[in-house]
């Protein structure tokens, strides 16, 4: 089964830089690892410069592992930050996307329910929110992810063509979507970044 995998990672002090080359260099797998990695891709907040955001397409978790395990990733890169990295395994559930796009800047948030609201959390993105953020100016992509190791817990990504149209949406159209979140009770995390690297191509399909 085809898995989403998103790690996110905070600099220390001073290593912001460093941390984004060693992850540049370490996105490309090599040797037959390659072959299992469909698409991945290095962000750095763009209003918190020393958080990364690693999203990558595998063909299975343990395809994941093992390039994790070989390429000695924690252990190249653990140094340079600060705390531990937070990792999610997903299942890619909605995507949308503009062909005609190429995005420079993602919005990434997690998403938390209460476990009696989960389909509620559903529909709002899919009928409330989803109409909305598609017709933006500058807007890319969308992608709705579920966490397979906790389903009340759900990962939207969406890309833009610039931090420009971002900001555009932040202000204009983003309040009015919080605040209806609100009434369901969702915890959110939010992460907003700009594109270091990408590898691979989009996959057709996840199952």
């Amino acid at each position: 089964m085809r898995i989403t995998v998103l790690t996110r990672r905070w600099a220390r002090p001073g290593r912001e830089a460093a941390l984004v080359a060693a992850s540049r260099e370490l996105i490309e797998p090599v040797g037959p690892q390659r072959e299992a990695l469909d698409r991945s891709e290095i962000f750095q907040g763009l209003t918190d410069p020393c958080q990364t955001l690693y999203l990558a397409t595998w063909q299975s978790r343990e395809a994941y592992l093992e390039h994790r395990a070989h390429g000695c990733i924690d252990m190249r890169l653990d140094p340079l930050c600060r705390g531990e990295a937070a990792r999610y395994f997903l299942r890619r559930w909605v995507v949308y996307e503009n062909p005609q796009a190429r995005a420079t800047t993602v919005d990434c948030v997690l998403l938390q329910s209460p476990p009696d609201q989960r389909e509620v959390l559903w529909a709002f993105l899919l009928r409330e929110s989803g109409p909305k953020i598609r017709t933006q100016p500058g807007f890319c992509y969308r992608r709705i992810y579920q966490n397979l190791d906790h389903p009340d817990h759900v990962v939207v990504v969406r890309g833009w063509e610039s931090p420009a149209a971002w900001e555009r949406f932040r202000d204009e159209v983003e309040p009015s979507i919080n605040l209806a979140g609100h009434f369901i009770g969702a915890a959110t995390e939010h992460f907003i970044g700009l594109v270091q690297r990408e590898f691979g191509t989009p996959s057709a399909g996840e199952a």
